[in-house]
């Protein structure tokens, strides 16, 4: 008899089981490829590269195939790994024009939020991305670098050498909205809220640029990629205005258990 009643209790034990191993593989998975938000600043001019992340499941049959901007159709994105988790891959999608792109490119600047994306299953469909913006910019010749530097701890710093005799006006940073709580900038040791404009540069002089940035890795701006730029204005001694742009840039690090919240979340919170 005994045995009789231990056979439907090992069977439920057994479906059980099966079960809760299915939800956690399912609680594991994207339902889909996910992008995450970019808030980059790219220079028309100087063809700078444009550079997508995103996530799809190591397993899954869903795969993106390749990837369209509406705004830039001549911009082919190639598509490769560049990081791999316990279920998922972390991979990115670069592109870039050359000169004969720029040629014919309506020089108005522009903001991207979507991008059209194939897929390997289904329709294509139009994702959110975040914030590019493409801007026309005349490189300036006021500044010569000298050396820089990035870490994966999110400080970097540049040196630069004046080429002229110059005062530098004002100082902006693009998507200052997005980054301010998580990002600090010196100017030759400086803060670049406590710098009093303007401040006079003699030929040859060298202006050091550093910065730090201090995400939490529970914040969603831990899953959003940032490429912003130091803008300078100068005017020489002449009275020329001349604008200069440092690349700000955040390299992005997620970990397992920061992935396995995000996507346990849908990507929607962390």
């Amino acid at each position: 008899m005994k045995r009789i009643f231990l056979w439907p209790a090992l069977l439920v034990m057994i479906a059980g089981s099966w079960i809760g191993n299915l939800w956690y593989y399912d609680s594991t998975q994207l339902e889909e490829p996910l992008f995450l938000k970019h808030y980059i600043t790219v220079n028309g001019y100087q063809s700078d590269m444009l550079e997508l992340v995103y996530f799809e499941n190591r397993r899954g049959s869903s795969k993106v195939t390749s990837i369209r901007i509406e705004e830039l159709p001549w911009v082919q994105f190639n598509l490769y790994p560049d990081n791999s988790y316990a279920h998922q891959t972390m991979m990115k999608a670069s592109g870039v024009w050359g000169a004969d792109d720029i040629e014919t490119m309506d020089k108005t600047p522009i903001t991207i939020r979507e991008a059209t994306v194939y897929f390997s299953e289904g329709e294509p469909r139009k994702v959110p991305i975040g914030e590019i913006a493409v801007e026309w910019q005349e490189k300036g010749e006021m500044l010569s670098h000298n050396w820089g530097s990035s870490s994966s701890d999110g400080t970097g710093s540049s040196s630069l050498l004046l080429n002229e005799a110059a005062s530098l006006e004002k100082i902006e940073l693009t998507h200052y909205d997005k980054i301010e709580p998580w990002l600090t900038v010196n100017i030759s040791g400086r803060p670049i809220g406590h710098l009093n404009m303007p401040v006079r540069f003699l030929k040859g002089n060298s202006l050091s640029v550093d910065y730090k940035w201090s995400i939490p890795d529970h914040a969603p701006a831990a899953f959003e990629i940032y490429q912003v730029k130091l803008r300078l204005y100068f005017k020489t001694e002449d009275g020329r205005s001349v604008l200069e742009e440092i690349p700000i840039n955040h390299n992005t690090y997620i970990s397992e258990k920061q992935l396995r919240r995000f996507v346990r979340s849908g990507g929607e919170h962390l």
